[in-house]
């Protein structure tokens, strides 16, 4: 994918693609020069030799299962049409495997007559499986801490040009994967704005505060105290949602009283990681035991919405996966697995709380009328200082959620026409 995107007017996603695929194990640069060397039927598994010393052994029941014949598969859903479990022998064993004359490509004939063609870029690809089971687009992710900051200002984005620029928009995507942070200008301060710019990339996601567009004003809703007159630490939004909301985006429309207040982020998922390096035993009982999340309320509709999320999700290879972290939202019952070691689990809370807040890892930030805040609520806390609060205000605010599977898709599409275009 790279040599067909370097053709294209994209230097910041160049520079993203450059740095994370050529450092990744499975590099589409050299995925188009390996070739096939040989291949040997052994009993349960193929055994490919390719170029550069690399060896793929894949079991014959795994090459069948993800056959790319038409007959087996669906390239532009990218689906299997079949069910191995009910039309192919567990215990399958290929017949015959020929390497065409360049090496490109080999050839599996198997008992019933089918075929299956595999590409040597595909067997690359697919030979040692993924780093990590997440769904993330092929971008290096950083985490960062309070010196972010000034990389914040340097690398905004316009919102018109987003709105009318497909790689702009990619840009911003592949950003926001990355660090999960990213400030819009220009958007202007009327009303319609944010929810023309999650329609240009989903849809807004509705939850009990508000069916798109969520409006914080001047007379906060008291039901949620994310908008009351309460010190709000930082925290993670909505995780009384069994599937919380991916990201997370704040719109200033109205300046703050007196120009005064900050908006405060930090990075969920470095604090975590400065965690697991200092005190491995408090970042075990945070991967560990289920929080309760409770909200009760009445907005447009009578809401008591209650869910459990671990405050750090790691997948099975140890990456961070996810963060939910909010206090207020934070309910009383906890797992009867945790009865001997609560005060354990309070001592590794306090831990992480106490990170939120220190100069190590917090960014301020005053928000200017017209100015957008983008952030993946997965990763990231945020909050207000106090002085916000002052007079009641915290000025005029619009925000909306959208989900990780829609903008990655997003992302997906537009990378899908720049492989149509250079093929072309």
């Amino acid at each position: 994918m790279w040599n067909r995107l370097s053709s294209r007017r994209v230097p910041l996603l160049q520079r993203y693609l450059l740095r994370s695929i050529r450092s990744a194990s499975h590099q589409p640069s050299l995925q188009n020069q390996e070739r096939i060397v040989s291949v040997q039927l052994q009993e349960t598994d193929l055994n490919i030799q390719l170029t550069n010393n690399r060896t793929a052994v894949l079991p014959y029941i795994y090459l069948r299962d993800n056959c790319q014949e038409p007959e087996s598969f669906n390239k532009q859903a990218k689906q299997r049409v079949f069910n191995p479990a009910f039309e192919i022998d567990l215990n399958i064993r290929a017949t015959q495997a020929d390497t065409s004359e360049d090496g490109r490509q080999v050839c599996i004939s198997w008992p019933d007559g089918h075929r299956s063609r595999f590409s040597s870029s595909w067997l690359v690809e697919h030979s040692e499986g993924m780093a990590a089971e997440t769904p993330r687009l092929p971008v290096e992710q950083k985490y960062w801490k309070s010196d972010y900051l000034s990389s914040l200002h340097r690398a905004r984005f316009d919102f018109e040009k987003m709105m009318n620029d497909e790689d702009c928009l990619l840009e911003f995507i592949f950003q926001m994967d990355s660090c999960g942070l990213v400030l819009v200008d220009n958007v202007g301060t009327e009303h319609n704005q944010l929810k023309q710019f999650c329609d240009h990339i989903a849809y807004p996601r509705p939850c009990v505060y508000g069916r798109d567009v969520v409006q914080e004003e001047v007379n906060p809703n008291e039901d949620d105290l994310a908008g009351d007159r309460v010190d709000v630490p930082l925290h993670t939004s909505l995780p009384h949602y069994s599937y919380t909301p991916g990201i997370q985006v704040l719109h200033c429309l109205q300046r703050l009283p007196g120009g005064v207040g900050n908006f405060c982020f930090c990075d969920g998922f470095s604090i975590a990681n400065t965690m697991r390096e200092r005190n491995l035993t408090d970042f075990q009982l945070l991967t560990r035991y289920p929080v309760q999340y409770v909200d009760v309320g009445k907005n447009y509709l009578d809401y008591n919405v209650e869910a459990w999320h671990i405050p750090i999700s790691v997948s099975s290879s140890g990456a961070i996966m996810a963060v939910c972290f909010n206090n207020h939202a934070r309910g009383s019952q906890y797992p009867t697995s945790l009865n001997d070691r609560l005060q354990e689990w309070y001592e590794a809370y306090y831990s992480f709380s106490s990170l939120t807040l220190s100069p190590e890892f917090l960014i301020e930030f005053k928000m200017e009328p017209g100015q957008m805040v983008v952030f993946d609520n997965h990763r990231v806390l945020h909050s207000w200082s106090s002085t916000i609060k002052e007079g009641g205000s915290c000025g005029y605010l619009e925000g909306a959620y959208l989900d990780w599977d829609e903008v990655r898709s997003r992302a997906r599409v537009i990378l899908d026409k720049m492989d149509e275009m250079a093929d072309q």
